[in-house]
């Protein structure tokens, strides 16, 4: 079976954007500040780094968001 040009509809691009809200990592972020002021760092340091990890993953290393659980870690 061969695939003619009338039997293509649409063709629709896919695009990576992002604009996607990373609400996981949000999240994780919150979590980990409270420990690592409470005195309880391996928890929050967990917990930040897992943030920092969701963050490059969603937004990628050069965004302004990444940058921000960077300095939380510092």
């Amino acid at each position: 079976m061969k695939i003619n040009l009338k039997d293509i509809i649409n063709i629709v691009p896919i695009i990576k954007g992002s604009a996607l809200n990373g609400a996981i990592s949000e999240e994780a972020l919150k979590g980990g500040c409270p420990p690592t002021m409470q005195n309880n760092r391996n928890m929050g340091q967990e917990l930040l780094l897992e943030s920092l990890t969701l963050h490059e993953q969603i937004y990628g290393i050069l965004h302004r968001k990444v940058a921000r659980v960077y300095s939380s870690l510092a």
